[in-house]
């Protein structure tokens, strides 16, 4: 009976000794060595620097860094007041709760206890400022689930109607039951509270566009740009070209003639003169309207070409403008 007894008391202890630490975890905190000691210090002041320089959410990582390393009030509370620096009261509100109800271990240091008692006082400070909604639902389907979120986070139903504590700034809360929906985006200030009633109405559901319609997919059109713009190049510069010799031919024909006649009479001799001037710049307009045109393709191509996943490879490396002018017409580019 008594080894009996003896097995029973050490289980118990042995029970008692495993569950303290998880219940209590600070307990269950190992005193920091010097390597953590200093590692903490460096932190402490890397935190502090980008404070200062108002990068907050660095600042609150390093705090929190050095506080689960140290896991003392002095350091909870640079965690807990970074976290009101970035407008999470509730989450600050709870670290200044955690740091308030630490236990003193033995003779501490002063800035110990003034934490603490700093960390008093800021909880009972937040808890006036934390904003809160009520969230109401109406136009559910009988027997239909329902299933809210703020922010993406889920809530109980069975709080739906009672105060809910939110930081202050945009909030989205939405609500889905059966094939309705709802969705309320809002802004809060400290200290205020708000009703949000959501009215949940049928989804329209997807839209599908008609399949002819739909624009084809990248694959479908892919090989009609590049091939478009080159031959618009082509084509513009043949244009061109035909334009430029044949008006220069022109040009010399005419003056030819103008040197042959009097005033507005012109010897007989000079008509086949006349006729050959008169299709030369036929032929030399219609080659600078052929060149337009092929300027034209050559743009569409080039758009149609940056639509198929190459404009962005291009845009570094090439450039081209269209330009007509009087009689004339081309495209410039550099490569």
């Amino acid at each position: 009976m008594k080894v009996a007894r003896v097995l029973a008391r050490a289980t118990v202890l042995a029970v008692v000794a495993c569950a303290v630490p998880l219940a209590f975890p600070e307990i269950a905190h190992a005193e920091p060595n010097a390597a953590d000691k200093e590692t903490a210090r460096r932190l402490m002041a890397e935190a502090r620097d980008k404070r200062t320089a108002n990068d907050l959410k660095g600042a609150l990582s390093a705090f929190q860094a050095a506080d689960a390393i140290m896991q003392v009030p002095t350091t909870g509370m640079e965690v807990a007041r970074t976290q009101v620096a970035l407008a999470l009261l509730i989450e600050a509100r709870d670290t200044a709760l955690r740091v308030a109800r630490s236990q003193p271990e033995g003779e501490e240091p002063a800035p110990f206890t003034r934490a603490r008692d700093e960390a008093r006082q800021l909880s009972d400070d937040l808890a006036k400022k934390i904003p809160t909604i009520t969230v109401t639902l109406a136009g559910a389907e009988p027997g239909a689930a329902a299933k809210v979120t703020v922010d993406g986070s889920n809530v109980p139903v069975a709080s739906l109607g009672m105060p809910r504590t939110v930081n202050p700034g945009h909030h989205t809360v939405a609500a889905a039951a059966g094939t309705r929906q709802a969705k309320v985006e809002l802004d809060i200030n400290e200290a205020q509270h708000q009703d949000v009633k959501l009215e949940l109405v049928a989804s329209a559901g997807p839209v599908v566009a008609p399949p002819l319609l739909r624009p084809p997919p990248p694959e479908a059109a892919g090989g009609i740009g590049k091939p478009l713009f080159i031959g618009g190049v082509v084509v513009t510069g043949a244009g061109v070209l035909l334009g430029g010799i044949t008006g220069v031919m022109s040009l010399s024909k005419t003056s030819s003639v103008k040197s042959a006649c009097k005033g507005n009479v012109c010897p007989a001799s000079q008509q086949s003169d006349i006729d050959s001037a008169s299709s030369l710049a036929t032929i030399s307009t219609v080659g600078f309207i052929v060149g337009g045109v092929g300027a034209a393709a050559a743009v569409i191509g080039l758009v149609l070409w940056s639509g198929e996943g190459k404009a962005e490879a291009r845009a570094s490396t090439a450039s081209f403008t269209p330009w007509i002018g009087p009689g004339s017409a081309g495209v410039r580019g550099s490569f």
